[in-house]
């Protein structure tokens, strides 16, 4: 990661999707072509390895913000 971004407030986006891979692809396709990030990482994954890998983010007493939703495909 660039030194600049090292330390700054910071925005993930996770998309998982349960349902034809055909679909997800073209999520992730409008997804990459409506930001721009600093980095991007795509593979299959295991609902439980997706969960354990957002649980360090979220510890007793750390103040954040997480909202989610669930597009219509």
């Amino acid at each position: 990661m660039p030194a600049q971004h090292h330390v700054a407030a910071g925005v993930a986006l996770v998309l998982a999707g349960f349902g034809d891979p055909g679909e997800h692809a073209a999520a992730v396709k409008a997804a990459a072509e409506r930001t721009a990030p600093l980095f991007a990482t795509e593979a299959p994954l295991p609902y439980v390895a997706l969960q354990q890998m957002l649980d360090a983010a979220a510890l007793h007493g750390n103040l954040l913000h997480v909202n989610a939703n669930i597009a219509p495909a």
